[in-house]
């Protein structure tokens, strides 16, 4: 049973041509649909990996392309399908904003209004701060079903004081 938790927390901040990201992209056993990064964002060196069937993004930014975030769709959106690999012990696609709080205490920032990131409107949000990475749980507009889980390295963590 791979947990993907620790196996994106390997990858998180590297090169794009890294043996780990590599390793990681073929254990998802379908080829991404490679984009340019968030038009929202010009000059944004970088690009973003679909893995649509797996319901993973995995985006990279800067001169170098850094894995900066990785991103697992636990409900269908936005053409992904629903992500149905074992994240963690705690997180799940039945995972609420409630059983998260609980698991994972009161985060270090957090929303309940519509705010915009990547050409993307989130209803909840809420983000919790560790030493390497930076954990964002976004949720369902009117529900507080899980939407997506993402990892991002600190200096990519909006709001993160560094």
């Amino acid at each position: 049973m791979i947990f993907f938790e620790r196996e994106a927390l390997k990858v998180l901040g590297k090169k794009v041509n890294d043996p780990s990201i590599i390793r990681f992209s073929k254990s998802l056993s379908e080829k991404p649909k490679i984009d340019g990064g968030p038009p929202e964002f010009p000059g944004d060196d970088g690009a973003d990996y679909y893995f649509l069937r797996s319901g993973i993004m995995l985006m990279f930014r800067g001169e170098d392309n850094i894995l900066r975030s990785i991103i697992f769709y636990f409900s269908p959106e936005e053409r992904f399908e629903r992500f149905s690999g074992f994240y963690n012990l705690a997180i799940s696609e039945s995972s609420t904003k409630k059983s998260i709080m609980k698991r994972f205490g009161t985060p270090a920032r957090g929303g309940n209004v519509t705010s915009y990131s990547y050409g993307r409107i989130i209803q909840k949000w809420m983000y919790y701060d560790y030493e390497k990475y930076t954990l964002r749980c976004e949720f369902h507009g009117g529900e507080d079903k899980l939407a997506k889980v993402s990892l991002m390295t600190p200096e990519n963590a909006p709001g993160r004081i560094l």
